[in-house]
């Protein structure tokens, strides 16, 4: 089956370091956009989320979709991926970030590309985080997500044999956790507006 594991803490919860410089109801609604963005991504290629989050408001809003869910505690996203492979019995953690602004069907169908000839792919961010991966899930024996999750799963890539291949990709690469990647986006949003008028 194909399946997408979205982790998201919850729409009120999530990004604090935005929500230091900007209003929560502005943060809450990034949230959501950005998060039912990487849903519909998600959806039109044909792949099943299963939406992670600890926010029990999302969880019944989401129950009646074609999505799965499973809530967690929030005290710890690398137990909750493992509980969802063990739950699900994955053998194949496929992630995708809810914080991406730039995730569109173009992009995510050139992971699939890449994803189909080397298995295992992982999409770095700007400060070595993950934007996206897909990895065997034997391979998560001690937890990888946070800060340098991208080095740390390159390194359990490499010690246990396995090809992969790293995608750079600038709009995959960025994405909204701090005011200044809000900055960025900003323009480049502006940008984007203003040579399509």
């Amino acid at each position: 089956m194909n399946e997408v594991v979205i982790p998201i803490r919850g729409i009120c919860s999530s990004m604090k370091r935005l929500r230091l410089h900007l209003s929560n109801d502005v943060v809450d609604e990034i949230v959501d956009a950005l998060f039912q963005k990487a849903i519909k991504v998600v959806l039109d290629n044909s792949f099943i989320p299963i939406v992670v989050t600890a926010d029990t408001l999302l969880a019944s809003k989401l129950a009646d979709q074609e999505i799965i869910v499973y809530t967690d505690d929030g005290n710890s996203l690398n137990k909750a991926i493992l509980d969802v492979i063990k739950n699900r019995r994955l053998t194949e953690l496929f992630l995708v970030m809810p914080d991406l602004p730039g995730i569109n069907n173009q992009n995510f169908k050139k992971i699939l590309y890449l994803k189909d000839l080397y298995e295992n792919i992982i999409v770095p961010t700007t400060d070595l985080g993950t934007a996206i991966t897909s990895i065997p899930s034997k391979i998560l024996t001690q937890p990888v997500f946070g800060p340098n999750s991208s080095e740390k799963i390159k390194g359990l890539l490499d010690n246990s044999g396995h090809f992969y291949s790293i995608y750079h990709c600038q709009s995959l690469e960025n994405d909204l956790d701090t005011i200044h990647d809000w900055a960025y986006w900003k323009e480049t949003i502006k940008l984007e507006r203003s040579t399509k008028s």
